[in-house]
């Protein structure tokens, strides 16, 4: 009857306490929690959130897959993350285990979060456990190249997609410079303990040792996220490395002080060639 009523287009909801929820649903709930925090339980999320984790396959062995989960129960789980929150006040105190284990392995590290929730989206489940593996490389060396735009900033439409354009052309440009000073460039790869992900660097003049993230706009906002790239990376690099901002052209007198408190090294494009300020 209930897979009946489904395909006339009803919502079946089973308020039966016998189903446990699922790793892969309480990740979704937590995603949902850490983008939005608790939510009542007739919110539009909440709702959409129900159609989504109705559609898993999770509790496929059953006679009837569609668990139904009711926006009274994601609602209750949202409250209960909000009591394992140490931001928050409140929240549902009989939180279960499972919720425990997976507050504690997704709500510090979104980045992980986000990967998993996009694997079970695309229904391809939760990673398998993986057996120890020997320890991996940490740095590695690559040739600057042109290479596609990794993420882009949508904070001013349009504007971050031109900067980005202009970013390449101006590492490019600034390669060829100093490679026409004898100089041996490459970019760094970076891969943070713990993680699959990998980060990368914009240049590394391996000559001069010197680490350079450029952006292609003097805004306040890039100065300060090539700053924070340059110290996520800077980790990885023997501590001589130099840090250094690559700029299309000489940013404000206050941008170059809070670069040199680094510190350090303001590097800007000029007519026909480049200049820097040294920390």
């Amino acid at each position: 009857m209930a897979a009946h009523l489904r395909a006339l287009g009803f919502r079946v909801e089973n308020y039966s306490r016998g189903i446990p929820w699922a790793e892969e649903e309480r990740i979704l709930v937590l995603d949902l929690y850490l983008r939005s925090g608790r939510l009542d339980k007739t919110d539009p999320r909440v709702e959409e959130l129900c159609r989504v984790l109705d559609a898993l396959t999770v509790h496929s062995t059953g006679s009837d897959p569609h668990h139904g989960r009711s926006t009274d129960t994601v609602a209750l789980k949202l409250g209960n993350f909000a009591w394992l929150d140490p931001n928050e006040k409140g929240g549902a105190s009989n939180f279960a285990r499972g919720d425990a284990d997976v507050w504690d392995r997704y709500a510090s590290d979104e980045d992980a979060l986000g990967a998993i929730v996009a694997a079970i989206q695309q229904e391809r489940g939760l990673p398998a456990e993986r057996p120890a593996e020997p320890p991996r490389q940490r740095v590695s060396r690559v040739a600057v190249e042109a290479q596609k735009v990794e993420q882009f900033q949508f904070s001013v439409p349009g504007h971050d997609i031109v900067a980005s354009r202009r970013e390449q052309g101006l590492v490019l440009t600034y390669v060829e410079y100093l490679e026409s000073q004898g100089h041996t460039v490459s970019r760094g790869k970076y891969r943070p303990d713990g993680s699959d992900s990998v980060l990368a660097s914009d240049l590394v003049d391996e000559t001069d040792r010197v680490l350079y993230e450029a952006k292609g706009d003097v805004r306040r906002a890039s100065v300060r996220m090539a700053i924070g790239q340059l110290l996520d990376y800077r980790r990885f690099e023997p501590p001589s490395t130099r840090l250094a901002v690559l700029l299309p052209r000489m940013p404000a007198q206050d941008l170059i002080d809070l670069i040199l408190t680094v510190p350090a090294t303001a590097v800007w494009r000029t007519t026909n060639s480049f200049a820097s300020l040294q920390p």
